[in-house]
């Protein structure tokens, strides 16, 4: 038997690099990866070399400061001894950071820059191989404040900058302005792919996980960018991007933020699939949820954990006590506690109910002009329960205030009515300077805190948005969002055993009326 032949030639790495965005003037346009890796090959067979890795990167050129994995890995190999040498195809594809990198190899480690004819152990290429780095580095800095410009100004001009389009929206090619997608979502599916888009930024604000959206997806037949099954981790970097509320966005190295040009405002790029209004008010509701509300809710609220739509505002009509959820059904509490029977005790489907509140919720709510009383209380419950601190403490400053006013009136008709006549006139002038040095201390301070207004998105949404966001909102979002708008529902029995429930014979809603606060 013959023995296998060693190989004892040294050994040398490949390191290839192509960068992503190219100059139309660069000479290494056409140059591929593979390309290099083919040449590299051809360079070591012809001087005596075994090919003992290949080293392939994909980059920007223009962004010298760039973490190079790749790189780093090569470099390691090579200065510890892994390889005899690194083949590169051109100097500039080696580093663009000047002498900062050739330095760790002139005199040290064997790098061949094949196109430049160098090599980094000849005494006499040293200097032409500093000189060619620090102009490499020259054109990158150069080129990466261009771009920088461009970038900027396309920014700030609303256009979309590049890379792969959202998953729902559309990029005009002309006008590089985003819009909802149209394409159904699957083969003949009358749900777009901007609609479902839309459904999925909402519950994902409203605090639905990126594992029950992927889930959904995927249950659904509907295929990822990629033509694959969704994932959670992919799907919430996704729908975080700005772009689905039609905002310019920057990658700040982790994720996507939305953009702000130099006077911090943000820049339209089109129309998106939500407004931030929306995605706002879905947020600002999660938050709420997750935070101590008992204490700031309008009377008839409970800080308890209710797990039923309409439980502690439905009230039995026959008998004035509270109808609770039980079973299938919101019953009478006489029939649930005992005690002083109920004349007409109220038995209501508890879907048939909630499906009746929810839809006159929202054909209510999704109406209501700003003006509106209803509306004025809603924000005025919204921000109740978003700023407790504030208006609790603007609360007490208008109840002083209005004591004030109380004191000075009650003042002034005592006056009329003859109590200060005669030797007690001379008391008026100091009581009525103290009254109003009251007056102005309290209006002073009602100034200084001014009402807090957070405007709650949902009002200014069109019927579908509405209808999005109580779908994609959680039970207790729900039951608040209900109360900012509803104070009492009561409920009278059917007409006999059976019979179908009808809402507006059997149901009578109290909507929400302001605080009774008249100045």
């Amino acid at each position: 038997m013959s023995t296998p032949e060693i190989d004892t030639r040294p050994t040398i790495d490949l390191l290839a690099r192509k960068s992503k965005i190219l100059t139309k003037g660069d000479r290494l346009r056409e140059v591929s990866t593979d390309e290099q890796i083919k040449q590299g090959r051809k360079w070591a067979a012809d001087n005596g070399y075994r090919v003992r890795f290949e080293w392939v990167e994909l980059g920007s050129a223009y962004n010298p400061a760039r973490e190079r994995k790749t790189f780093d890995k090569a470099m390691k190999a090579l200065l510890n001894g892994e390889t005899s040498a690194l083949w590169v195809y051109m100097l500039d594809r080696f580093s663009r950071k000047g002498a900062e990198d050739v330095l760790k190899v002139i005199g040290k480690a064997r790098v061949i820059f094949d196109y430049d004819r160098l090599d980094s152990m000849d005494e006499r290429d040293r200097g032409r191989i500093i000189d060619e780095a620090e102009r490499a580095r020259a054109y990158s800095v150069r080129l990466s404040h261009r771009v920088k410009d461009v970038k900027t100004s396309q920014r700030d001009a609303g256009e979309w900058l590049g890379g792969s389009t959202p998953w729902g929206l559309n990029v005009d090619p002309k006008t590089r302005k985003v819009s909802p997608d149209d394409t159904p979502v699957t083969l003949g599916a009358t749900e777009t792919r901007g609609q479902r888009a839309r459904r999925m930024v909402l519950a994902l604000a409203f605090g639905v996980s990126g594992k029950a959206l992927a889930t959904e997806l995927n249950r659904d037949g509907i295929p990822s960018p990629r033509g694959s099954f969704w994932s959670s981790g992919p799907l919430l970097r996704l729908l975080q991007s700005p772009a689905y509320m039609g905002l310019q966005g920057f990658h700040n190295g982790k994720r996507t933020l939305v953009y702000r040009n130099e006077k911090g405002e943000t820049v339209s790029i089109g129309e998106g699939v939500v407004t931030p209004e929306e995605v706002e008010a879905a947020r600002y509701g999660v938050a709420m949820n997750h935070s101590t509300l008992g204490a700031t809710r309008h009377p008839g609220w409970n800080g308890g954990n209710a797990r039923h739509l309409l439980s502690d505002i439905s009230w039995c009509v026959g008998c004035g006590r509270a109808a609770s959820c039980k079973g299938d059904g919101y019953v009478c509490g006489s029939t649930i506690n005992g005690g002083r029977p109920c004349p007409a005790p109220v038995r209501a489907n508890t879907k048939a109910l909630e499906s009746y509140v929810t839809g006159a919720w929202l054909a209510v709510v999704s109406a209501l002009e700003p003006t509106d009383e209803l509306a004025a209380t809603i924000a005025e419950r919204w921000a109740a329960l978003s700023s407790p601190e504030e208006t609790e403490e603007y609360a007490a400053a208008k109840a002083a205030h209005k004591r004030a006013q109380a004191a000075l009136a009650r003042l002034e008709g005592d006056r009329r009515a003859g109590y200060y006549d005669g030797p007690a006139e001379a008391l008026y002038g100091p009581a009525r300077r103290e009254a109003l040095t009251a007056l102005m201390e309290t209006q002073a301070r009602v100034d200084e805190l001014v009402t807090p207004t957070v405007h709650p998105g949902f009002l200014s949404a069109d019927d579908d948005a509405l209808r999005a966001m109580w779908d994609a909102a959680p039970l207790p979002l729900r039951r608040d969002l209900l109360r900012l708008a509803i104070d009492r529902i009561d409920i009278r029995k059917a007409g006999y055993q059976g019979q179908r429930f009808d809402g507006d014979a059997r149901v009578t809603i109290t909507w929400a009326k302001p605080n009774g606060d008249d100045d």
